[in-house]
């Protein structure tokens, strides 16, 4: 049982850094005959690093050799031209992408594959704070004490021999 609690506690502890494909779905538009759904993480998304996924279908089917290029733009700041490939991507359906978000604000992002493109819009929040990104860490240590004490208690409440009054 400790083995399994260790293994879900690396879990939670990690999940905030691994980036994976998918995350919040952004939009789903359709051109010409490729549908395109434009994922990102993290969630929500802020300013620095992030990762773009997109899925391309063609009749409800995931098209795997496309040409994926994304172009995200915010006024006042240069747009941010790369492309989206099978290798950055975890799950192989996707085409997945790593930008760096400079400012937060409204952002376009236009999303061409082969010679059909779809465009729509992506909210980028401010940085967060250090101690909002890492409460839960510290609210860890407070948790375990408080269940190791409910563990004690349980274990001595259960060895105390039962009193029964007797006429």
């Amino acid at each position: 049982m400790s083995r399994g609690l260790a293994i879900v506690c690396w879990l939670l502890a990690t999940a905030g850094v691994v980036f994976a494909d998918g995350g919040t779905l952004q939009f789903r538009k359709q051109a010409g005959n490729f549908t395109m759904t434009v994922f990102t993480t993290p969630v929500p998304l802020r300013v620095g690093l992030a990762d773009i996924s997109v899925l391309v279908e063609r009749a409800q089917t995931p098209v795997l050799d496309a040409r994926v290029n994304l172009t995200l733009a915010r006024a006042g700041e240069p747009a941010i031209q790369t492309k989206a490939t099978h290798a950055l991507a975890t799950n192989q359906l996707l085409y997945a992408a790593r930008v760096t978000l400079s400012s937060p604000g409204t952002w376009r992002i236009k999303v061409q594959v082969n010679e059909q493109e779809v465009e729509g819009t992506i909210e980028v929040l401010p940085e967060q704070q250090p101690a909002a990104a890492y409460w839960p860490y510290f609210a860890a240590v407070p948790a375990l004490v408080l269940l190791f004490g409910l563990n004690q208690w349980l274990k001595r409440k259960r060895r105390a021999p039962h009193r029964e009054a007797r006429p």
